[in-house]
């Protein structure tokens, strides 16, 4: 699936947001809208322009029992195709109902491990 390599490519970038501060992605933020520097916007057109998107994201992670972030986190690693599929839509999708998701989820470094987990699910290499 080539398609996907193009948000492959942004695994660098998350590498060096784990465990940052929130500020190094964001532009600022409010109670209801968080505003991302540039690189994070091109992410997450490359996500819905790549097409890895679920429409049915919850009933996905419902169907394998993932109820909690934390649960997200231990799902990642092992995650088929289609379950990591869900999650990454979860996490961008996120965004729409709670300021600054996406930041969250970099500062964490799980969109970094959904990344690595991409890459080896089709078999990419940094």
């Amino acid at each position: 699936m080539e398609q996907y390599r193009k948000l492959y490519s942004y695994l660098p970038y998350f590498e060096k947001r784990a465990d940052e501060n929130l500020k190094t992605i964001t532009e600022g933020s409010s109670l209801f809208h968080a505003s991302y520097v540039e690189k994070i916007n091109e992410f997450v057109s490359s996500f819905y322009d790549s097409g890895f998107v679920d429409s049915d994201y919850g009933g996905t992670l419902s169907t394998h029992g993932i109820t909690s972030v934390e649960k997200i986190r231990g799902s990642i690693p092992t995650a088929s195709a289609d379950l990591l599929k869900a999650i990454m839509t979860q996490m961008i999708r996120e965004e729409r109902f709670s300021s600054g998701a996406i930041a969250s989820y970099a500062e964490n470094g799980f969109i970094e491990q959904a990344l690595r987990r991409l890459g080896g699910i089709y078999g990419y290499t940094s």
